[in-house]
Protein backbone atom coordinates (compact mmCIF):
# COMPACT_ATOMS: atom_id res chain seq x y z
CA UNK A 1 0.00 0.00 0.00
CA UNK A 2 2.80 2.16 0.53
CA UNK A 3 4.70 1.49 -2.60
CA UNK A 4 1.03 2.57 -4.41
CA UNK A 5 0.93 5.67 -2.05
CA UNK A 6 4.31 6.79 -2.96
CA UNK A 7 3.76 5.89 -6.98
CA UNK A 8 0.36 8.08 -6.50
CA UNK A 9 1.91 11.14 -4.96
CA UNK A 10 5.69 11.25 -4.46
CA UNK A 11 8.86 9.91 -6.06
CA UNK A 12 10.81 10.13 -2.60
CA UNK A 13 8.61 8.05 -0.64
CA UNK A 14 8.23 5.63 -3.60
CA UNK A 15 11.51 5.10 -3.56
CA UNK A 16 11.98 4.45 0.63
CA UNK A 17 8.90 2.02 0.73
CA UNK A 18 10.52 -0.29 -1.83
CA UNK A 19 13.26 -0.15 -0.03
CA UNK A 20 11.20 -1.78 2.82
CA UNK A 21 9.72 -3.44 0.55
CA UNK A 22 12.73 -5.41 -0.20
CA UNK A 23 13.69 -5.56 3.25
CA UNK A 24 10.67 -8.04 4.05
CA UNK A 25 11.05 -9.74 0.60
CA UNK A 26 14.49 -10.32 1.69
CA UNK A 27 13.57 -11.60 5.29
CA UNK A 28 11.32 -14.42 3.24
CA UNK A 29 13.95 -15.06 0.79
CA UNK A 30 16.22 -16.33 4.39
CA UNK A 31 12.99 -17.85 5.50
CA UNK A 32 12.51 -19.95 2.93
CA UNK A 33 16.46 -20.94 2.63
CA UNK A 34 16.20 -22.10 6.41
CA UNK A 35 13.05 -24.15 6.36
CA UNK A 36 13.08 -27.57 5.39
CA UNK A 37 10.70 -29.02 2.93
CA UNK A 38 9.19 -32.47 2.24
CA UNK A 39 10.59 -32.88 -0.89
CA UNK A 40 13.87 -31.86 -2.95
CA UNK A 41 11.92 -31.01 -5.98
CA UNK A 42 9.89 -28.60 -3.39
CA UNK A 43 12.73 -26.95 -1.53
CA UNK A 44 14.20 -26.23 -5.37
CA UNK A 45 10.73 -24.65 -6.65
CA UNK A 46 9.80 -22.82 -3.55
CA UNK A 47 13.87 -21.37 -3.64
CA UNK A 48 13.62 -20.38 -6.51
CA UNK A 49 10.12 -18.52 -6.62
CA UNK A 50 11.48 -16.62 -3.41
CA UNK A 51 14.50 -15.87 -5.10
CA UNK A 52 13.10 -14.76 -8.36
CA UNK A 53 10.68 -12.19 -6.38
CA UNK A 54 14.12 -10.93 -4.69
CA UNK A 55 15.35 -10.36 -8.60
CA UNK A 56 12.72 -8.66 -9.77
CA UNK A 57 11.96 -6.86 -6.67
CA UNK A 58 15.45 -4.94 -7.50
CA UNK A 59 14.30 -3.68 -10.74
CA UNK A 60 11.71 -2.13 -9.22
CA UNK A 61 13.95 -0.35 -6.41
CA UNK A 62 15.85 0.85 -9.92
CA UNK A 63 12.71 2.40 -11.29
CA UNK A 64 12.05 4.01 -7.90
CA UNK A 65 15.36 5.27 -8.19
CA UNK A 66 14.85 6.52 -11.64
CA UNK A 67 11.67 8.15 -10.95
CA UNK A 68 13.38 10.23 -7.58
CA UNK A 69 16.71 10.62 -8.19
CA UNK A 70 17.11 10.09 -12.34
CA UNK A 71 20.01 7.60 -12.04
CA UNK A 72 19.34 4.59 -13.58
CA UNK A 73 17.11 4.54 -16.90
CA UNK A 74 14.32 1.67 -16.06
CA UNK A 75 11.24 2.34 -18.27
CA UNK A 76 7.70 1.54 -17.46
CA UNK A 77 7.22 -0.62 -20.72
CA UNK A 78 10.92 -2.64 -19.19
CA UNK A 79 9.17 -3.07 -15.61
CA UNK A 80 5.73 -4.38 -17.50
CA UNK A 81 7.26 -6.66 -19.39
CA UNK A 82 9.86 -7.80 -17.18
CA UNK A 83 8.96 -7.65 -13.79
CA UNK A 84 5.47 -8.41 -14.50
CA UNK A 85 6.10 -11.48 -16.29
CA UNK A 86 8.84 -12.78 -14.20
CA UNK A 87 6.62 -12.57 -10.85
CA UNK A 88 3.60 -14.20 -12.77
CA UNK A 89 6.06 -16.98 -14.36
CA UNK A 90 8.67 -17.80 -12.03
CA UNK A 91 7.43 -16.42 -8.56
CA UNK A 92 3.57 -17.29 -9.17
CA UNK A 93 3.85 -20.37 -11.13
CA UNK A 94 6.88 -22.17 -9.16
CA UNK A 95 5.90 -21.41 -6.10
CA UNK A 96 2.34 -22.59 -6.26
CA UNK A 97 3.84 -26.13 -8.01
CA UNK A 98 6.01 -25.75 -5.03
CA UNK A 99 3.50 -25.75 -2.55
CA UNK A 100 0.90 -28.15 -4.28
CA UNK A 101 3.00 -30.94 -4.76
CA UNK A 102 3.90 -31.42 -0.75
CA UNK A 103 1.13 -29.42 1.35
CA UNK A 104 2.05 -28.93 4.90
CA UNK A 105 0.60 -30.82 7.08
CA UNK A 106 -1.93 -29.44 9.60
CA UNK A 107 -1.13 -28.55 13.13
CA UNK A 108 -4.85 -26.99 13.68
CA UNK A 109 -7.35 -28.95 16.23
CA UNK A 110 -10.28 -30.53 14.98
CA UNK A 111 -13.38 -28.96 15.80
CA UNK A 112 -15.45 -30.46 18.19
CA UNK A 113 -18.92 -29.75 18.67
CA UNK A 114 -19.74 -29.68 22.63
CA UNK A 115 -22.72 -31.67 22.98
CA UNK A 116 -24.52 -31.78 26.24
CA UNK A 117 -24.39 -34.71 28.67
CA UNK A 118 -27.23 -33.86 30.74
CA UNK A 119 -29.50 -36.72 30.38
CA UNK A 120 -32.66 -37.52 32.17
CA UNK A 121 -35.77 -40.03 32.31
CA UNK A 122 -38.72 -39.20 29.86
CA UNK A 123 -42.23 -39.96 30.55
CA UNK A 124 -44.10 -41.91 28.32
CA UNK A 125 -44.58 -42.67 24.53
CA UNK A 126 -46.72 -39.78 24.21
CA UNK A 127 -46.81 -37.94 20.76
CA UNK A 128 -43.97 -36.50 18.85
CA UNK A 129 -43.03 -33.38 18.61
CA UNK A 130 -41.25 -31.83 16.10
CA UNK A 131 -39.33 -28.93 17.42
CA UNK A 132 -39.88 -26.33 19.82
CA UNK A 133 -42.41 -27.27 22.43
CA UNK A 134 -44.83 -24.99 24.44
CA UNK A 135 -45.06 -27.73 27.58
CA UNK A 136 -42.09 -28.51 29.07
CA UNK A 137 -44.87 -30.91 31.20
CA UNK A 138 -44.77 -33.01 28.03
CA UNK A 139 -41.39 -34.00 28.80
CA UNK A 140 -40.60 -34.01 32.46
CA UNK A 141 -42.58 -33.69 35.50
CA UNK A 142 -42.49 -30.07 36.48
CA UNK A 143 -43.67 -30.67 40.03
CA UNK A 144 -40.08 -32.10 40.78
CA UNK A 145 -38.49 -28.50 39.55
CA UNK A 146 -37.63 -26.04 42.39
CA UNK A 147 -40.22 -23.42 42.48
CA UNK A 148 -37.56 -20.19 41.96
CA UNK A 149 -36.01 -21.90 38.81
CA UNK A 150 -35.01 -19.14 35.99
CA UNK A 151 -36.08 -19.13 33.02
CA UNK A 152 -32.60 -19.56 31.81
CA UNK A 153 -32.52 -23.06 33.74
CA UNK A 154 -36.04 -24.29 32.22
CA UNK A 155 -34.82 -23.60 28.91
CA UNK A 156 -31.36 -25.46 29.33
CA UNK A 157 -33.44 -28.73 30.89
CA UNK A 158 -35.73 -28.25 27.87
CA UNK A 159 -33.14 -28.16 25.28
CA UNK A 160 -31.35 -30.90 27.00
CA UNK A 161 -34.31 -33.51 26.50
CA UNK A 162 -34.86 -32.07 23.19
CA UNK A 163 -31.70 -33.31 22.27
CA UNK A 164 -32.08 -36.70 23.72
Amino acid sequence: MLVAIGISFSPLLEFISVLLYIFAIYTLIVLAYRTRFLSHLQTILIRLSFSALGITILFSLLYATNNSFGLWFVSIDFMLKFHGLFNCLIFGMLGVLGWVLEPPKTKQDVWNFPVSQIRGALKGAGKQHPGLVDELSDFVDIKTLPKKSSIFMRTQISIGYLLL
